[in-house]
């Protein structure tokens, strides 16, 4: 049995794209069983997390959503740049004609806006953040929120985080501030480093749910630089949500000014824009492609 399968990215975040329909044809109802086997780098296609289509085609029911596994089968709640790469699969499929259109995610409904076709630009409402201990999955606390708190690491080091929810559990690591870079955070240049101290603080006991970890420094008062290690698949080289979550910190705790409403996060392979607007809802802004497509071998 074949399944038809399209690999997009989002400034190197990868994702194998398949059609829901497709999936009950083949008899698969497993589908986190498939995300492990299909994103496996070395005996898969090979992929960040596996993005299912659903309502994509005129037999199917709107509305149009959009159903994300991480690498590890894991489901996940939202991914920003999983939805630019499903825009863009939508614009390439003819699924979508239009510039503005929403997306049901299991965060709730996104709204794509086309910016550009050639090369595929597009900008995503990604709600506005959560600051309340429960909606990060943190551990009962008293505290309004979980900004610049102190958690303790395995080696006796203290590093100051702060957590959020973001369409999914995020928490901000400023590696070169708050006493961090004292305590044994890592520099961003390290990607050895970064992957330990990611794969260390994202499962401490005070994320109930696990959290994804942006690493960043803050570069001015209008950029700042991300890496980031996401639950279920490690490091990655972009984060949409882990973006805007950083951007959503910094303007709450002031370390970027609130007239400044636009924020360039730096990644390796480019750059993403976060705007906010007067509700404080947050926006993306970059690009998404498709690098192949073919059949998977079930």
């Amino acid at each position: 049995m074949e399944l038809k399968f399209w690999k997009y990215h989002g400034l190197g975040n990868d994702f194998v794209i398949v059609r829901g329909r497709d999936l009950e044809a083949a008899g698969v109802f497993d589908a986190g069983d498939l995300a492990k086997r299909i994103c496996a780098r070395h005996t898969g296609v090979g992929a960040d997390g596996l993005l299912i289509a659903r309502g994509a085609s005129q037999d199917e029911p709107e509305p149009l959503e959009m159903v994300i596994f991480n690498s590890d089968g894991s489901r996940a709640s939202m991914c920003g740049n999983g939805i630019r790469c499903f825009a863009a699969w939508c614009r390439d499929e003819s699924v979508r004609a239009e510039d503005v259109y929403p997306v049901l995610t299991d965060a709730g409904e996104r709204v794509v806006a086309v910016l550009a076709a050639d090369p595929f630009r597009c900008e995503i409402e990604m709600g506005a953040p959560d600051f309340s201990p429960a909606a990060a999955g943190i551990a009962d606390t008293q505290d309004a929120d979980f900004l610049g708190k102190k958690v303790l690491l395995a080696d006796g080091q203290e590093i100051v985080v702060s957590s959020l929810f973001m369409g999914t559990y995020h928490t901000v690591v400023w590696l070169d501030r708050d006493g961090n870079r004292e305590a044994g955070a890592p520099s961003i240049d390290d990607e050895a480093a970064l992957e330990r101290f990611g794969s260390e603080l994202h499962v401490l006991p005070v994320f109930t749910k696990q959290t994804n970890v942006n690493m960043a420094v803050l570069e001015g008062t209008g950029s700042i630089r991300l890496r980031t290690f996401e639950r279920g698949a490690g490091m990655t080289l972009a984060c949409g949500t882990g973006a805007c979550a950083c951007a959503a910190v910094a303007w709450r705790t002031g370390l970027i000014p609130a007239k400044n409403d636009t924020v360039r996060v730096r990644l390796p392979l480019g750059e993403l824009r976060i705007r906010r607007d007067a509700e404080r809802t947050i926006y993306m802004a970059s690009p998404a492609e498709c690098i192949a497509e073919g059949l998977y071998k079930i």
